[in-house]
């Protein structure tokens, strides 16, 4: 089997977050650490992290879905799904945060529980999706 890298939907969007990710380090290295204090810096590296690995995430979904069985890529959707939001609500309340200081989400501060869920959510669907193929696979 050859690899299918053609480009879709859930590789363009790893692609902008990867780009932003980087741009958020870069920025967080040199422009706000001389600005904000260790614990949010701490959150801005981990918003930077979890949208790095994420973003790659994103990319092996769109690998994935060139390659996945017909009725499984509603599941490798979902997953991108999952990982987009993720990306958005959990990473960007972390940016959020480091900028503005603990407790600045206010009555939004079940935004990055949810982002968490939303990217659990993502790595499920990639599970169910590759077991379905395993299961099918074995008949």
């Amino acid at each position: 089997m050859q690899l299918d890298l053609r480009p879709n939907v859930w590789v363009f969007i790893a692609a902008i977050n990867g780009f932003l990710a980087v741009f958020a380090g870069a920025m967080g290295s040199h422009t706000f650490a001389s600005h904000l204090d260790e614990h949010a810096l701490t959150l801005y590296s981990q918003a930077a992290d979890y949208q790095m690995s994420h973003a790659l995430a994103l990319a092996f979904t769109g690998i994935l879905l060139n390659h996945a069985h017909e009725k499984n890529k509603d599941l490798v959707h979902l997953a991108g799904f999952g990982f987009s939001i993720g990306i958005l609500l959990f990473s960007g309340s972390l940016y959020w945060l480091a900028l503005n200081g603990s407790g600045s989400l206010g009555s939004f501060h079940y935004i990055p529980p949810i982002g968490g869920i939303s990217l659990l959510f993502g790595w499920f669907m990639l599970i169910i999706a590759n077991f379905k193929t395993l299961m099918a696979d074995k008949k």
